[in-house]
């Protein structure tokens, strides 16, 4: 499972989740209303996310075509986010969608399918963008996309065109959408220092080995990688990510029958046992409870 955006580009947005069964004829005919509604909101702080469960990348890229989905799905395929968001079941047949939105506050809750305009004027409440794209000149949208969600790669072949721009208006506003992107590295980077202070090894790497993918080719970088790069040499970090090779396994036996089920329980066991200070282990606790 992978969001399509980060989960910093989210905060202070309003999130619709929609998680659907692909296999009922009648969610097919849900689609058009539900994407005619959203579009009345088009240039609002609202990312509409789809989510499908239980299914291969494959079949989920051939379901959004058919449908003309626009909007970004994540394949659920462990089911991990129906888990997170707390469906009272898993999507199927029987239970064939729900909605969960996300506040700009951070608070979960629930979305209404037949009153989505109200599910979204909801939301939209206390919703900001972090740079109000009305206020920007229409050369420069492309880039301001890529930043507000948090895709600072893309984003940088259209900085770098737009900040050389001669046209004043257009380089004031590349100016502003390079200090957002400095602004969240800078604040990375104090959070990394902080877990080296702390002598935060995991915490660390795991931050350093962040900025080194996200901020790619943006200053500082570099130093990023390196220092993600030295960490990852650590034993408190091997430790960590054996136990999280660990527990993707015994999650890939949970989907392969009765004896699979079992089998992905007793691993999971064995990694609280034997990883007990591992965050893998925190979550193996988790899908045991």
């Amino acid at each position: 499972m992978r969001l399509p955006c980060s989960l910093d580009a989210l905060e202070g947005k309003a999130v619709i989740f929609y998680f659907y069964e692909e296999s009922c004829p009648s969610c097919l005919e849900k689609w058009p209303p539900l994407l005619e509604t959203a579009a009345k909101f088009q240039g609002e702080p609202v990312v509409f996310i789809g989510v499908n469960s239980g299914n291969s990348p494959r079949t989920v890229q051939s379901y959004s075509r058919k449908a003309h989905i626009p909007w970004p799905i994540i394949v659920d395929a462990n089911r991990s986010l129906e888990k997170q968001f707390q469906l009272p079941k898993e999507i199927s047949l029987e239970n064939i969608y729900q909605m969960r939105v996300k506040y700009p506050e951070g608070r979960i809750g629930s979305g209404s399918i037949s009153n989505f305009e109200e599910t979204i004027t909801n939301a939209l409440r206390n919703a900001s963008w972090k740079i109000d794209p009305k206020t920007l000149p229409p050369e420069t949208l492309a880039a301001w996309k890529e930043v507000e969600l948090g895709d600072y790669q893309r984003a940088l072949p259209l900085l770098k065109r737009i900040l050389s721009a001669q046209n004043d208006d257009i380089s004031s506003a590349a100016q502003q959408l390079q200090s957002v992107v400095m602004g969240k590295f800078e604040k990375q980077q104090s959070a990394a220092a902080q877990a080296d202070e702390e002598e935060n090894i995991w915490l660390a790497y795991q931050i350093y080995s962040r900025m080194a993918v996200q901020f790619k080719g943006y200053e500082g970088a570099e130093t990023a990688f390196e220092k993600s790069r030295e960490y990852a040499r650590h034993e408190d970090v091997k430790m960590q990510q054996n136990a999280f090779k660990k527990l993707a396994l015994a999650q890939s036996y949970s989907t392969k029958g009765e004896r699979g089920f079992n089998r992905a329980i007793a691993m999971l066991e064995d990694l609280i046992e034997n990883y007990p200070e591992t965050d893998a282990a925190k979550q193996a606790q988790d899908i045991l409870a």
